[in-house]
């Protein structure tokens, strides 16, 4: 994944950015990972109409921000960062590049082997927004504590926040028009009003994911009254 194939030239072309799926698979992550890391704002991406491209120094910096499981290697373990393009390294492995390799492979391998193997992914990659697996499988009612627009991954994007420490939730559309429909279009009014966050599986950009989904809260039913005692006298025959 170094290079395209050769121009007539006969040299590589570089490559300065990565589909989301050549970068799930340089990562070595599924692709909906990437693109959560992307909404979440800790993975950085470019839009050119409708493709979305990640460069290679910023999927590596990503990657070097994730948790790390196991030892700790001091800094002269650590495989050094090499400052050659991709498309310039060679495609034959030499004895430096293999060595190299090994070493990386012997840091990383340790950080795989988590202690606790009930973790879940999700609980691997912490984030400031509500996802669809903090949900547990069930609906949660909330309260709308403010709407505010924010810079999250280098797009503006609409946050809901809440009450009683519940994290935010990053707005799309689909769910702003059900709130809109449920509590009226002048978001003012939104604060101190009641939603439900019902998790969901919704189809983005080709791949099945999951979602949450935002559903107007029941109106209670009306307790019906009781008829008024019988206070009539029963006459006496």
């Amino acid at each position: 994944m170094d290079s395209l194939q050769p121009n007539v030239t006969g040299r590589p072309i570089p490559r300065l950015g990565l589909s989301p799926d050549e970068a799930a698979a340089s990562a070595g992550v599924s692709r909906t990972k990437i693109f959560e890391a992307i909404r979440d704002g800790a993975l950085t991406a470019r839009k050119s109409g409708k493709a979305t491209i990640i460069e290679p120094a910023e999927l590596q910096r990503w990657l070097r921000s994730l948790p790390v499981r196991g030892r700790v290697p001091d800094d002269s373990e650590r495989p050094a960062a090499s400052s050659a393009p991709l498309s310039t390294r060679s495609a034959v492995p030499t004895s430096r590049s293999m060595s190299s390799r090994i070493l990386a492979q012997a840091w990383i391998l340790p950080q795989l082997q988590l202690k606790d193997s009930e973790m879940l992914t999700d609980q691997m990659f912490p984030s400031r927004f509500l996802r669809c697996a903090d949900l547990n499988s069930q609906a949660l009612r909330v309260t709308i504590a403010g709407l505010k627009r924010e810079d999250v991954g280098g797009e503006a994007k609409f946050v809901l926040s809440f009450t009683n420490g519940t994290k935010a939730l990053i707005l799309n559309k689909t769910n702003a028009k059900t709130i809109s429909k449920a509590l009226g279009n002048e978001t003012n009014n939104w604060p101190g009003k009641e939603i439900l966050l019902v998790p969901a599986v919704v189809d983005f950009k080709g791949d099945t994911v999951d979602a949450i989904r935002i559903r107007p809260v029941p109106a209670r039913p009306r307790v019906a009254e009781e008829p008024p005692p019988f206070d009539d006298d029963i006459p006496t025959v």
